[in-house]
C-alpha cells in the first residue's frame, strides 16, 4: 500500500485508496467486536438481566429502590448480565464469585455485558463490586427444580 501511495502522492487514487483501507480497517474491527458475543448472549432463550452500580450499591433497573437485591433466575438457561455503572463520579467493576466472571473498571456511564453459562438448579452465586465489597454485594439464585 505504501508504493501505490507513493507513486501516487497527492492524487485524488491515492486519497481514495487511503480512505478504503482505513475504512476497511473500522469495518473488521466493528465485525470482530459485535461477532464477539456468544450465541448465548445473541439467544432468545437467555435469561437477561440489567444490574446497575449506583451510589454505593447494586440495583435492579426494574427495582430501583431495593438495593442489593437477590436475583432469582430459572435453571438450565444462559444468563446475560447488563451491568450499567450510573454512579456520578465512582468507578465499580462486577465480579461473581464461583466463576471466572470479574469485569474491567468502568467508570460513570458505561457498560458492559457479561455472560453465564447454564447453572443447575438450587446454585447460589454471589456478585459483588471488589472496590466495595462491603457496601455492593448481592445474590443470583437459581430456582431448584421442583
Amino acid at each position: 500500500m505504501t508504493v501505490i501511495y507513493k507513486a501516487c502522492r497527492g492524487s485524488r487514487l491515492a486519497k481514495t485508496i487511503m480512505g478504503l483501507a482505513s475504512l476497511s480497517v473500522i469495518l473488521f474491527a466493528w465485525v470482530m467486536v459485535s461477532g464477539h458475543l456468544s450465541s448465548a448472549a445473541q439467544s432468545s432463550d437467555a435469561v437477561r438481566l440489567t444490574i446497575v452500580a449506583r451510589g454505593m450499591a447494586f440495583y435492579r433497573a426494574e427495582q430501583p429502590e431495593t438495593a442489593n437485591p437477590s436475583v432469582t433466575v430459572s435453571p438450565n438457561q444462559p444468563i446475560v448480565i447488563r451491568f450499567i455503572n450510573r454512579s456520578s463520579g465512582s468507578r465499580h467493576q462486577l465480579t461473581i464469585q464461583g466463576t471466572d466472571i470479574a469485569t474491567r473498571v468502568l467508570g460513570p456511564g458505561e457498560s458492559i455485558l457479561v455472560r453465564l453459562p447454564p447453572l443447575s438448579p438450587g446454585h447460589d452465586l454471589t456478585y459483588l463490586c471488589s472496590l466495595h465489597p462491603v457496601t455492593m454485594e448481592g445474590t443470583i439464585r437459581v430456582k431448584s427444580s421442583d
